[in-house]
């Protein structure tokens, strides 16, 4: 069974301030590939007070997930979320 579409959007994503737990704030990026072929990804960020990035590429191998940090430029380059921005 083929499950998702082509197109998603997540219409909801703020990074949270670090706080004061062990866990860091964070907020990621998961993306399943159910699918038999690696699915290559092509992400674009809208925010609220800058202009859209387009084109974040990334591939998501066969039957596997990745989780994408925003706030870590190894998952998203130049373009990581800064705290308390809102973007989708």
């Amino acid at each position: 069974m083929n499950y998702g579409k082509k197109v998603w959007v997540f219409p909801d994503a703020e990074l949270p301030p670090e706080g004061l737990n062990t866990i860091p704030g964070h907020e990621s990026v998961i993306i399943t590939n159910t699918g038999l072929a690696d699915a290559h990804v092509s992400i674009t960020l809208l925010y609220t007070d800058s202009p859209p990035v387009k084109d974040i590429q990334v591939t998501v191998e066969a039957q596997r997930v990745r989780c994408l940090r925003t706030n870590e430029s190894k998952d998203f380059g130049t373009h990581t979320a800064r705290f308390e921005q809102q973007y989708a």
